[in-house]
């Protein structure tokens, strides 16, 4: 894109050559320049400019301003913006802290009626506690700041009573574990596929054996039951 540039010496002139751009409507800027030590030696007498698109020169234009000096300067027009290292490192930090300013005004803001509700200082874990029964609680991992936890843990009177695992972070729990008073495992429920049927299931019996049962056609029926090492049904 190119612009022309006329020079005139005074506002009277400034404002003919005005009033002819103004009355064809085309667009136009001034620039006011003052006389110094460089322009008073060189001769250089022109201290008001008019600037206008070149493609609305047109010869009516060019004929009434002959008689001022005129140039034809190149404007860039598609300038390329290229971030600096700073404003990739600024913008990434802006990311981060936005998402731990959600989740810590999330937590902040949550109405829960039996719980208390916080979060750990890596942001990575959400903690709740029933606020009148004592040692009831649950844990939510959340690893990847992605709103899904993919562990969730259920405690009853300060001990861990259940495990809840959504590793693929489909929303559903490939494995549900179990425990006794004591913390030993007590059973769990497995979902290989996905599909919210658990086709496995086994139980930690008093004696120690252990009680399986798989739902091979997953109808939510076990087909297969086995203690211990003696298959009851297959």
């Amino acid at each position: 894109m190119y612009q022309r540039i006329i020079s005139v010496s005074n506002e009277i002139e400034a404002s003919s050559i005005r009033a002819i751009l103004e009355e064809n409507g085309v667009p136009y800027s001034i620039k006011n320049l003052h006389e110094n030590a460089l322009t008073s030696i060189e001769g250089h007498h022109h201290f008001i400019e008019i600037i206008f698109p070149e493609e609305h020169s047109l010869p009516v234009f060019r004929s009434l301003t002959k008689d001022y000096p005129t140039r034809i300067t190149e404007v860039e027009t598609n300038t390329r913006f290229t971030p600096k290292l700073w404003q990739y490192l600024t913008f990434v930090y802006a990311a981060v802290a936005t998402v731990f300013l959600i989740k810590y005004y999330n937590a902040a803001t949550r109405s829960e009626k039996n719980y208390d509700v916080s979060w750990s200082l890596d942001n990575t874990s959400l903690k709740q506690v029933h606020k009148t029964k004592k040692g009831i609680a649950s844990y939510y991992t959340d690893q990847n700041y992605d709103g899904n936890y993919e562990k969730s843990e259920l405690y009853v009177n300060n001990r861990k009573f259940a495990v809840f695992t959504d590793k693929d972070e489909d929303g559903l729990f490939e494995t549900i574990g179990y425990f006794t008073t004591a913390g030993k495992p007590a059973g769990s429920y497995f979902d290989n596929d996905a599909n919210g049927i658990y086709e496995k299931t086994f139980f930690i019996l008093p004696k120690g054996d252990k009680l399986t049962l798989i739902d091979k056609d997953q109808d939510g029926l076990y087909e297969f039951i086995q203690l211990g090492d003696q298959v009851l049904r297959k």
